[in-house]
This record gives C-alpha cells, sequence and structure tokens, in this order.
C-alpha cells in the first residue's frame, strides 16, 4: 500500500480519492452510524472495519474511495467504483450523516457518468430494495431499472459508444 493518495472523481465541491490506513477512524465512525447503515447493512466493529477497508480501500486496486470536501480536505464518506462486468462500472456512496440530503450524492453521480463516458463504460448503481433515495437519483440521470435479486434493486445507464459497422 502505497501512502499517496489518488483522485479518481472531481466535482466543483469534492473529491474522490484513493484512502489511507489513517484514514480507519473517521471510516469507523461512518459505518458506526445505524442512519448511515440502514440500506447497507449492520454496523461494523472496529475489527470488522478494518478488515473491510483493508481489503477493499488499502489496497493497490481499491474498489472503495474517499470523498473529501475541497475547502477543508475532509473526509466525508466513502466511494463505491468497480468493474460490474466487462463493459460497466458499478457505483456507490456512503456519506456521513451530517453530510447526507446536501446534493453530494448527486454532484458525485454526474462526475461518475462523466468518468465512464469517457472510459466508454456503461455505469451501475446497485441499492437496497427500500433505498428511496439512490433509487431517485438513479431515476434523475436516466438509469434504466435491470433487475432486483436478493433485494438488490439494479439500475444501468449505457454510456457506451456503438463501434461504426465494418463495410
Amino acid at each position: 500500500m502505497t501512502n499517496k493518495r489518488n483522485t479518481l472523481l472531481l466535482t466543483d465541491d469534492y473529491f474522490v480519492e484513493s484512502l489511507l490506513e489513517e484514514d480507519i477512524d473517521v471510516l469507523y465512525e461512518i459505518v458506526l452510524h445505524p442512519k448511515v447503515m440502514k440500506f447497507i447493512g449492520p454496523t461494523l466493529s472496529k475489527e470488522e472495519a478494518i478488515a473491510y477497508f483493508s481489503q477493499y480501500a488499502f489496497t493497490s486496486e481499491p474498489t472503495i474511495y474517499g470523498i473529501f470536501t475541497k475547502e477543508k480536505e475532509e473526509l466525508i464518506g466513502y466511494f463505491l467504483y468497480r468493474f460490474y462486468d466487462y463493459h460497466s462500472i458499478e457505483i456507490g456512496w456512503v456519506i456521513k450523516d451530517e453530510y447526507r440530503f446536501k446534493g453530494i450524492a448527486t454532484m458525485l453521480t454526474k462526475a461518475a457518468l462523466d468518468h465512464c463516458k469517457a472510459l466508454n463504460y456503461d455505469c451501475i448503481i446497485s441499492c437496497a430494495m427500500g433505498n428511496t433515495i439512490a433509487q431517485a437519483i438513479a431515476q434523475k440521470f436516466g438509469f434504466l431499472y435491470e433487475g432486483t435479486h436478493n433485494l438488490v434493486t439494479t439500475y444501468r445507464k449505457s454510456l457506451r459508444r456503438k463501434l461504426p459497422e465494418k463495410p
């Protein structure tokens, strides 16, 4: 693991960068909050949080990144970014309670869509069936319902460019 952050996404007010092991206390604070974890799963113990983030964030190829404020460079949540299938990237967000309902997930989704389009990938949002906020964001950006399996609803936004047909 490196001690350098790599930027994944930028918005006017926030940036998404790789996490470092020194971020674990803030990450633990986030996953300890029942409102934040309502649609994700049970709150995690400190040991479970360390194991989880060690596997998915503190690696050379992370699938979880930090969400930071540009103004204070404060870690306020984490962002899921992983390959879903051979032509799609799945995104998601978990944001500290005091920063929820401020449009951050909307801004990050817009930035992620631009990123996926530039890379010629579709974008996926998967969320718990009852997570009406994530569902509303998916619908706002024109994601189409793909299905529900094991109480998880999946939406897809097709962004890939069509290749010209061969003559």
